[in-house]
């Protein structure tokens, strides 16, 4: 009875610790979707070939480096999230694509040298440049390029766990948002980040259900602290540059209008009443004489 027990608790252990690592051997028949055109627009867009293999390939890694399936370690630094659950790695590279973060001077390349998403990169140029610049710049441009890009006109897709048939009206829901994934502004693309990687993993992958509710709430946990981060950091972005404009403008106040123009005005003055005063006393000089 003991053998029996250990033999069942090692299998269910087995099966629960693989989870998705034995899709690696199904990758190339998954991969192959992206060839054949049948999925949506959107999904391709937000998620390109390019970066679903890589999604595969940091799997692949952490199944490897964890010796989950057999193979050779990959001896690679790069860092990568340390899960078995496709979702995980989806879902870091599709994030990876909004962040944008490509070697510069601030920061290693951060996205896997995977093409940026369009807005994402567009994004992250912009706020760095204006981080980065020690001119002065106009908050008001900050201010409307983030209302631009960070302006949320999609809602969240209520997700149902348990009635499939309220299930089937979210997957509706979201289905008909990823077809218009290229009109999603930048906001947009995070907040349903948890929605369209779960979709892909559904559809595309697995073709069972995925995510509980509580997995869905800490996913979009992640997403929103994501997004709160990014407008801290304009927020204060903006009271520096604010502060700056500022003091050049106090500083310009001082030293061109008043400055020059006041205190030239003022020796002006000066001048008028030493010029006064001499007239005065020459002439006080030459009548005192006649007084006496």
């Amino acid at each position: 009875m003991i053998i029996i027990w250990l033999a069942l608790l090692w299998t269910t252990y087995a099966a629960d610790s693989n989870w998705d690592c034995l899709l690696i051997l199904s990758k190339d028949s998954i991969l192959a979707k992206w060839d054949e055109g049948n999925l949506l627009t959107g999904v391709i867009t937000a998620m390109p070939k390019k970066a679903m293999e890589m999604a595969f390939h940091n799997l692949n890694k952490y199944c490897c480096d964890a010796k989950i399936i057999n193979c050779d370690n990959s001896n690679d630094n790069t860092l990568y999230p340390e899960s078995i659950y496709i979702f995980d790695h989806i879902l870091d590279v599709y994030l990876r694509r909004l962040d944008a973060k490509e070697k510069n001077d601030n920061w290693g390349n951060l996205s896997y040298d995977l093409q940026a998403d369009w807005s994402g990169l567009e994004w992250r140029n912009f706020i760095t440049a204006q981080g980065n610049s020690i001119t002065g710049t106009k908050p008001l441009e900050i201010k409307t390029k983030y209302e631009e890009y960070w302006l949320w006109t999609k809602d969240v897709a209520s997700f149902i766990n348990n009635d499939k048939d309220t299930k089937s009206t979210w997957d509706n829901s979201i289905k008909s948002n990823i077809i218009w994934y290229t009109s999603w502004t930048l906001r947009d693309k995070y907040n349903l980040s948890c929605d369209l990687v779960n979709y892909i993993v559904e559809n595309y992958i697995t073709n069972e259900k995925w995510l509980t509710q509580s997995e869905y709430e800490l996913c979009k946990k992640l997403t929103n602290s994501r997004i709160d981060r990014e407008r801290t950091y304009t927020q204060t972005l903006l009271m520096q540059k604010a502060n700056i404009l500022l003091w050049s403008n106090i500083d310009s106040y001082l030293s061109k209008y008043f400055v020059n123009d006041k205190l030239s005005e003022l020796q002006q003055v000066m001048f008028d009443i030493n010029s006064s005063f001499s007239e005065i006393n020459k002439w006080v000089s030459k009548l005192t004489p006649q007084c006496s």
